[in-house]
């Protein structure tokens, strides 16, 4: 098992040792502690030599759009964003498009202060 947090997880992300793409979502958590909203995304990896398997957790979300309804049958990912704007963390798994920002017909995003990586075997 291997832990990651915060910045370290783009940088996997972008030299191309971890990737979302054609990854499957198997499944998301969603829970509330006092003020502080918290969302896991449970992901089985495609592209790693190492891990198979990826969760996700957003903590102090911020903001979200999440379609539970969508989530059930959520095919594999085909186009995601996924970095660090100021002091806060931006995915979408259903971007409008792909360049860096969010917009506001982004679909399936979280906005949060920090984010968590544990890859499993």
């Amino acid at each position: 098992m291997r832990i990651l947090e915060g910045s370290e997880i783009l940088i996997m992300f972008s030299t191309g040792e971890y990737s979302l793409l054609h990854s499957r979502l198997r499944g998301v958590s969603i829970s509330k502690k006092e003020e502080q909203v918290t969302i896991d995304l449970f992901i089985d990896l495609l592209y790693s030599k190492y891990e198979q398997q990826m969760s996700l957790r957003f903590i102090d979300v911020s903001d979200y759009s999440l379609n539970e309804d969508n989530w059930t049958n959520f095919p594999s990912i085909e186009k995601y964003k996924f970095y660090k704007n100021y002091n806060e963390f931006y995915i979408s798994l259903n971007p409008e498009v792909t360049f860096a920002g969010s917009i506001a017909t982004d679909q399936e995003y979280i906005r949060s202060k920090n984010v968590k990586a544990t890859l499993m075997k």
